[in-house]
């Protein structure tokens, strides 16, 4: 069974997108190793999505403790939770 996400443009359009960022990345700061580029990499795309959904002010330490998960018909609140649909 093929999840739901992979038949999703948006998936492979945010998939395109973080790779070209994070080879960028990699490029810009002239990584000098493998590991250097892979952190270079993920770092960037993660930046730039945590940026992108700074909207709602980050939970404190412990929130999700016994916390009620959102409906999913709830309306999404952050880029995050555009892109996990």
């Amino acid at each position: 069974m093929v999840p739901p996400f992979l038949k999703s443009p948006k998936f492979y359009l945010s998939l395109a997108l973080g790779l070209l960022l994070g080879g960028f990345a990699a490029w810009l700061l002239q990584a000098g190793t493998t590991k250097d580029a892979v952190i270079y990499g993920f770092a960037a795309p993660e930046l730039m999505t945590r940026l992108a959904s700074s909207g709602s002010p980050a939970p404190e330490e412990g929130a999700f403790r016994g916390a009620t998960p959102a409906p999913e018909n709830a309306a999404p609140t952050s880029l995050r939770s555009w892109w996990a649909k």
